[in-house]
């Protein structure tokens, strides 16, 4: 017979006792990462070390997607301003579909649209997004993905002005 583990209630003296010291151990194994950082200037040194290296990485991310051409940076005074380009609205949608769970078995997000033919740049626009984020045509106007993402796809064509000519469905699938 296995033996019950009682555990120590939240938030009580005895359990923040243990966090501390589980956290001043976790400090000196930082400090492991960078013995010569945590030898000559201790190990508030290893977690100032660690926190000028997130805030290069972030640089060096915003400067990718710049690059890239996904986000626009403006200096306004002392405050950096961030506005996302079209594509980078795409590739947004894409990265969230992706992380969307996957429906169960047999079911798909369909995603199926009836754009004037004289809107056939937004027909166009519309396929390019679906086809980035992952959706595969069934038809020319019905298109389809495992992925559960119709909150994502609403809020987005909602946005962009398109949800009139769109609906999107959870289906199942019959065989």
């Amino acid at each position: 017979m296995s033996k019950r583990i009682k555990h120590l209630l939240p938030n009580s003296y005895t359990s923040d006792i243990l966090i501390e010291i589980g956290n001043t151990i976790f400090d000196i194994f930082e400090g492991l990462k960078y013995p010569n950082i945590a030898a000559y200037r201790g190990l508030e040194a290893v977690q100032e070390f660690k926190r000028a290296q997130l805030v290069m990485e972030k640089r060096q991310a915003l400067y990718r997607l710049k690059k890239r051409k996904l986000i626009e940076i403006n200096k306004i005074g002392n405050k950096m301003i961030y506005k996302i380009t079209e594509n980078g609205l795409s590739e947004l949608l894409y990265q969230k579909v992706m992380k969307s769970e996957l429906l169960p078995e047999g079911k798909f997000c369909l995603v199926v649209f009836d754009i004037p033919e004289d809107r056939r740049d937004i027909r166009e626009e519309l396929r390019r997004v679906l086809s980035r984020a992952a959706f595969l045509p069934i038809q020319k106007s019905v298109w389809a993905s495992p992925f559960d993402a119709s909150e994502e796809l609403l809020r987005f064509f909602e946005f962009k002005g398109r949800s009139k000519w769109i609906r999107i469905f959870t289906a199942d699938e019959i065989k």
